[in-house]
């Protein structure tokens, strides 16, 4: 084979390779490479919860469900919105089931999400997420989270669209309460 076709060669493959790497499904370790979901939270904001933000403690992690108080179903899922993905943690009302979530990026984001449901099962369309108010339809924050000692943090939802909050009570953040803490792989 001449060099310049075995050079030819060679690039073609160096060509297939990267185009092969390129279509390959991306990880759930990438879900906070898109700028829209990296917004900068300084250590101090993330440790009050003031960002309503969780951060990935440890790379292997687990929720709780706790109890909870709504009148709604909610829906409990860990959401990756620039690949897609979800992961289905549980229903609210399953007090003390403890779930492992697929391994993430130490110190990534996590965006938890709730999709609220009437008692009788009928889908509201109502989503709610943690983070920033600009992920929620209503522009409203629908989560408190709260980085406890211990490394565990404790997300709140609320389950009602802002233009309900009319009672004395609402926000009360007591409709989706769960705790993410690290475990052992």
């Amino acid at each position: 084979m001449s060099s310049n076709v075995r050079a030819l060669f060679l690039f073609m493959m160096a060509v297939l390779l990267v185009a092969g790497c390129d279509s390959t499904a991306p990880s759930f370790d990438d879900a906070t490479s898109d700028p829209v979901y990296a917004e900068q939270t300084t250590p101090d904001q993330y440790a009050r919860g003031a960002s309503g933000k969780v951060r990935a403690l440890a790379r292997h992690l687990e929720v709780e469900i706790l109890a909870s108080n709504s009148d709604f179903i909610n829906e409990i899922y860990l959401v990756w919105p620039r690949l897609g993905r979800e992961f289905y943690i549980g229903p609210d009302e399953a007090t003390g089931t403890v779930v492992a979530l697929p391994p993430v990026r130490r110190n990534s984001e996590l965006i938890f999400e709730i999709r609220v449901f009437e008692p009788d099962g009928k889908d509201t369309g109502l989503r709610w997420r943690t983070g920033p108010p600009s992920r929620n339809a209503d522009r409203q924050r629908h989560a408190q989270v709260t980085y406890l000692p211990g490394r565990e943090v404790h997300v709140d939802f609320e389950d009602l669209h802002a233009d309900g909050w009319g009672a004395a009570d609402e926000p009360n953040f007591v409709d989706a309460l769960f705790v993410v803490r690290p475990v052992s792989p």
